[in-house]
């Protein structure tokens, strides 16, 4: 039997789910029992062949509504960014890139201009595509698709992308992100 600070707590989360997936209850208890894995989580690292430039990304993509809901970049003229690598858990790299963009160590100037290429081009035609080739374990074509972009974008030359994907459930997502639910 639940207390009922356990019930409570369920039917919070549970309506919080509800809203997310616009009312389909069975779709939310779902998630929340753990079944569906609604968000993809796609973690990224590169280099430029020169060794001058060094990247780490994160996208968090809703599945069922082809909708990124959060993405983290930074790039630095620092090897040492290098080091990390993306099959860390989500929220263990998300705190990297989040550590790394407070100690400073980061050219601003390339890390925007990298956020807004990543917010333009992870449209809803390319996030499907992206859940596709990830549903059907294609990682070379996600991994293809990232290192065309930084190196059209951000002119590196023949850029070194090391991609990896996770799923987790917006339950996860929004228990550790700082995110609310309802700005979404």
């Amino acid at each position: 039997m639940h207390k009922p600070d356990d019930l409570k707590e369920y039917f919070k989360k549970l309506k919080m789910i509800e809203d997310f997936v616009d009312g389909d209850v069975d779709i939310a208890k779902m998630i929340l029992d753990g079944v569906i894995k609604d968000i993809t989580v796609i973690k990224g690292r590169f280099k430029n062949r020169d060794d001058s430039y060094f990247g780490l990304f994160a996208i968090y993509i809703n599945k069922l509504q082809f909708k990124v809901l959060k993405t983290s970049k930074i790039i630095s003229e620092l090897p040492s960014i290098y080091r990390y690598k993306p099959n860390e858990p989500s929220f263990e790299f998300q705190r990297i890139i989040d550590k790394e963009l407070a100690e400073g160590s980061h050219d601003k100037e390339k890390t925007q201009f990298f956020s807004n290429v990543i917010d333009r081009f992870v449209t809803s035609k390319n996030i499907e595509n992206i859940i596709n080739w990830i549903d059907g374990n294609l990682i070379t074509d996600i991994t293809n698709f990232f290192a065309d972009l930084i190196a059209d974008m951000l002119s590196l030359e023949a850029p070194i992308v090391l991609i990896d994907f996770e799923n987790i459930s917006s339950v996860q997502f929004f228990e550790k992100s700082d995110m609310d639910i309802h700005v979404l």
